[in-house]
């Protein structure tokens, strides 16, 4: 995970709210680090997805517990990737830089494919959440 300049975030497009923050779809400059070790290379422009997290002004136990948690579960690629955190200047709210799901979140993807999705699919994804 890493600082990300809150500049290197463009194009913040509203998806979601809930209530403990918004989602936004959004651009990253610079791009994540993919790769490892002395093979490593950013992705100029990527397409992210940002995290707003209301009244973050202060980073509080509960940011911090989401952060130590998306760390965790990522070494086993069971949820999304989380680059790391920027700071809005003009709100001073924490934002959470992540990978972002081409397919839209898992209920919306469920609901539209569930007739679709074969059923050693739909095992291996309760599986893959009982483990995340």
């Amino acid at each position: 995970m890493e600082w990300i300049p809150y500049s290197q975030i463009k194009n913040l497009e509203k998806l979601a709210e809930g209530g403990f923050g918004i989602i936004y779809k959004a651009i990253w400059l610079n791009g994540g680090i993919h790769g490892i070790s002395s093979s490593w290379s950013r992705r100029k422009n990527e397409i992210i997805a940002v995290k707003r997290l209301k009244s973050s002004q202060e980073i509080s136990k509960e940011f911090l517990n989401e952060l130590r948690s998306h760390h965790k579960c990522y070494k086993f690629n069971r949820v999304l990737r989380c680059y790391g955190i920027t700071n809005d200047p003009s709100t001073h709210e924490y934002m959470l830089i992540m990978q972002y799901a081409t397919e839209g979140n898992l209920h919306d993807y469920l609901q539209n494919n569930f007739e679709d999705i074969k059923w050693k699919r739909k095992i291996e994804i309760l599986w893959q959440i009982s483990n995340g």
